[in-house]
């Protein structure tokens, strides 16, 4: 290794230094080298799948038929979305435009209207929104459907 013998050659060196400069030679310990395992560990084998009940917890609830169904503010959502062209991403993002205030207001009443969650929770569903952010557009969509706009 030329490192090692480089390292070798400059003891050399420094020991017949000190001796015409009749100082004593005092010895550098040598470095340390560990060497390390470069090669790729074995992978453990997989967990073994176990079927697990569904709790009030998860986000999908098991039906009497035992059919999955989401729950009922995120199928408001998909419907809203379905209808009005977009995304659930654009439903709760921060943008603005007309159309896509509009779905979000009407979502924001169809939840409010056909399940049990707060204007708080609501606002949350909807991107992190205040609760007076969703009752500001519930009373929106209720103006809309009064003048037969919605």
């Amino acid at each position: 290794m030329i490192v090692a013998e480089q390292l070798r050659q400059h003891e050399a060196w420094r020991e017949a230094r000190s001796r015409v400069d009749g100082a004593p030679f005092i010895a550098r310990p040598r470095p340390v080298v560990k060497t390390i395992d470069v090669r790729p560990k074995p992978k453990e084998p997989p967990l073994p799948m176990v079927p697990v009940q569904p709790s009030s917890r998860d986000w999908l609830i098991v039906t009497a038929a035992g059919k999955h169904e989401p729950p009922t503010y995120l199928r408001i959502m998909h419907e809203v979305s379905a209808k009005h062209e977009l995304t659930i991403h654009e439903l709760r993002s921060n943008r603005r435009d007309r159309l896509l205030v509009a779905a979000r207001n009407e979502a924001m009443w169809r939840m409010k209207r056909e399940t049990s969650l707060s204007l708080p929770a609501i606002g949350h569903k909807m991107g992190g929104r205040d609760h007076t952010t969703v009752l500001h557009g519930i009373r929106r969509h209720e103006a809309r459907i009064a003048a037969g706009e919605a």
